[in-house]
């Protein structure tokens, strides 16, 4: 068989081996960040979750809500209150490329 007969699969393959090594990357950001999280009732840790974002559905890890409506102050501080980092530090600790790079391999077998 051609290979030219076979890019569209493997084209769909790769596709998909990198958006669950994306959505996997960005649920640890979700679990760490929510671990990091301030608490004080507990509403900003329980609204941390991993979305789709933008047409190439790339998945974001994210916090808060309609209710959760001070994530971005918890996270960015204030003029009236310190910042208390949760979403940022998770991200700097997750490291994407790894993820990916292990992705690549597996898919390359």
């Amino acid at each position: 068989m051609p290979l030219k007969s076979k890019l569209p699969k493997l084209a769909a393959s790769l596709k998909t081996t990198l958006q669950q090594a994306n959505y996997e990357t960005a649920k640890d950001v979700s679990q760490l960040g929510t671990q990091l999280a301030p608490e004080d009732t507990g509403a900003l840790k329980a609204s941390g979750r991993v979305e789709p974002d933008g047409p190439a559905n790339v998945n974001s890890a994210v916090w808060g809500d309609a209710v959760v409506d001070y994530a971005g102050f918890q996270e960015f501080g204030t003029e009236h209150m310190e910042a208390q980092p949760y979403a940022r530090p998770a991200a700097d600790a997750i490291d994407p490329a790894l993820r990916f790079r292990q992705a690549l391999k597996k898919w390359g077998r």
